[in-house]
């Protein structure tokens, strides 16, 4: 609008006015790119604007993630706990498990102990039962030998008193 008052200003002016045309003329430039500079800047505010809003929604995508991560970290955290919790459960149970074994092995190492004793006895009285076995064998062996040495006797007694019966009239 300046532009356009100093161009008919300069031109009532006449000859005198060209020095103000020139100067009206660069005004009027001036205001046209001072208009495109302004249009640019109105579309680089739009555009600022815009990505505002975009960054702005994405930021609220962001915090909403990070909210939900925070809530799943917060469950995540209560379920290894709780997991924490059932491990402590399961090594005292170990350890008493452990405990038990230990006290059972003892009495199995106790049994076993017992149990070569007992062999041993066991071996010791087979033995000795060979020993009276043997003892018993040889015992009946001589038994036999007198039973049949009684026999014979016996026989020979009976013959003997056979004989001094003849001689005694």
């Amino acid at each position: 609008m300046l532009a356009l008052n100093a161009s008919i200003e300069a031109a009532r002016a006449g000859e005198y006015g060209k020095g103000f045309a020139v100067v009206a003329e660069e005004v009027r430039k001036l205001a046209e790119e001072s208009e495109k500079s302004a249009k640019q800047i109105e579309q680089l505010i739009y555009q600022t604007q815009k990505e505002s809003e975009e960054t702005v929604s994405s930021m609220e995508k962001v915090n909403e993630n990070v909210e939900r991560g925070i809530s799943i970290t917060k469950a995540t955290e209560k379920k290894f706990n709780l997991i924490n919790e059932k491990i402590e459960v399961i090594v005292s149970k170990i350890e008493q498990i452990s405990y038990e074994a230990a006290k059972v092995l003892k009495k199995l190492q106790a049994v076993s102990e017992s149990a070569k004793v007992l062999t041993k006895t066991a071996n010791e009285n087979a033995n000795a039962s060979n020993v009276v076995s043997t003892s018993t064998e040889e015992q009946l062996a001589i038994i036999e030998e007198i039973s049949a040495a009684s026999s014979s006797l016996a026989e020979m007694s009976e013959s003997l008193l056979k004989i001094v019966q003849k001689f005694r009239i």
